[in-house]
């Protein structure tokens, strides 16, 4: 499988890293570049993992970007949180943890939209 990210999943990394520290920015650059390599729906909601090759390197010696970044998906009671795992500076995959009960949409289409802690992200989407 070798395909691109979902409206939910590009998305979801673009509010992860908006939030994310100033040098975790550098990181957008690699969203053109991401195709998907597996997709796999667990009982806490989703992981996706990207074929690195393509995506440029960048000295970044973090494992995982996790911070306060919520989006509310239609469908879901209680909404979800996003954490992006990093390899070399590079994206690896994008795990989403649904809370509440585990009564989530296998499709994840609908509306979403992002939150913070600190202010509403533009991200709101009908897909």
């Amino acid at each position: 499988m070798s395909s691109v990210p979902s409206a939910l999943e590009t998305a979801a990394i673009r509010a992860v890293l908006q939030e994310a520290e100033p040098e975790m920015a550098v990181l957008k650059t690699n969203l053109s570049e991401l195709k998907v390599s597996r997709r796999e729906i667990t009982d806490y909601g989703f992981q996706t993992w990207f074929d690195s090759r393509n995506q440029p390197a960048h000295p970044i010696k973090r494992k995982l970007i996790n911070n306060d970044v919520f989006a509310e998906i239609e469908g879901m009671s209680q909404g979800a949180g996003f954490i992006i795992h990093l390899d070399n500076g590079k994206i690896k995959s994008l795990e989403c943890v649904c809370y509440g009960d585990n009564n989530h949409p296998t499709n994840f289409n609908g509306k979403f939209a992002f939150y913070s802690s600190s202010r509403r992200h533009a991200e709101t989407m009908n897909v």
